[in-house]
């Protein structure tokens, strides 16, 4: 079909129709009108009506029905932001809950450092907890060590459940262990995830410890069975410390030093 020289590339579809684009035929002959959207080679909307003429919809018709697509364009980004701050909305949310709330004027009392470190000359390899108790939560510290003894790389537990009925005990802990490198990195500080999921005894915490890689996607390194038996060791912070404020200034100082890098 042909009209003042103008080539369509559609598909007829009977009734009155919307053409996406028009290809103006080399040599020959068309309108003035199609002159401007021929040379700028612009996809333009035509219409098809009953009696197979073609009528241009002027480039103001055109830009209109851009400026609408664009409306509804920004519309559906505004959606999406609105869900994304939704999801963020709710898991800051869920981490609140999840998180132990203790008031700092609280009453605290040490439960005791569990451990299975192993010692040699210079060196220090194994898991150790120390755990406190403020009321019915439970708080404190993770320490691993893969080397030199001193300064052993410690992290605060994190989304700690007790159960004081069946002793049932799980926390989280990061930690810097050392430098990651991998494809993508080079000499990072390791981002050490360490969950643990067991039961706290009169003389020792079982269960299982996970230690994961958190900047390879949580990519495990290790998964086994511990025993961390009740140490006679001294505990990192002060016993005579009396309020979980108190615990809490000196928990900081010692992360700031040893603690997770991430």
């Amino acid at each position: 079909m042909e009209d003042a020289g103008l080539q369509l590339k559609a598909l007829r579809a009977g009734a009155g129709c919307w053409l996406p684009f028009a290809v103006v035929r080399p040599g020959t002959p068309s309108s003035p009108e199609l002159e401007p959207f021929a040379k700028a080679r612009k996809w333009q909307w035509l219409y098809l009506n009953r009696d197979d003429r073609v009528d241009i919809i002027r480039y103001r018709e055109y830009q209109a029905q851009r400026d609408f697509g664009n409306v509804i364009l920004d519309r559906w980004r505004i959606m999406k932001l609105s869900v994304v701050l939704i999801g963020f909305a709710v898991l800051t949310l869920s981490r609140t809950i999840n998180a132990q709330v203790i008031d700092p004027d609280l009453k605290i009392q040490s439960i005791g450092s569990f451990s299975n470190m192993r010692f040699t000359e210079e060196h220090q390899y194994g898991n150790e907890a120390e755990l406190w108790r403020a009321g019915d939560k439970v708080f404190g510290h993770f320490f691993h060590s893969e080397g030199l003894a001193g300064d052993t790389p410690v992290g605060q537990l994190d989304d700690v459940q007790y159960d004081p009925k069946n002793g049932a005990l799980s926390f989280k802990a990061k930690l810097t262990v050392g430098l990651h490198s991998c494809k993508v990195h080079r000499d990072i500080p390791s981002h050490d995830l360490f969950k643990f999921e067991g039961k706290l005894k009169t003389d020792s915490i079982e269960g299982e410890l996970v230690h994961l890689e958190a900047v390879d996607n949580n990519q495990i390194i290790s998964q086994e069975k511990v025993i961390l038996k009740r140490s006679d060791r001294r505990d990192s912070l002060d016993n005579h410390l009396e309020t979980y404020a108190e615990w809490g200034k000196k928990s900081q100082s010692i992360l700031a030093f040893r603690g997770p890098k991430w």
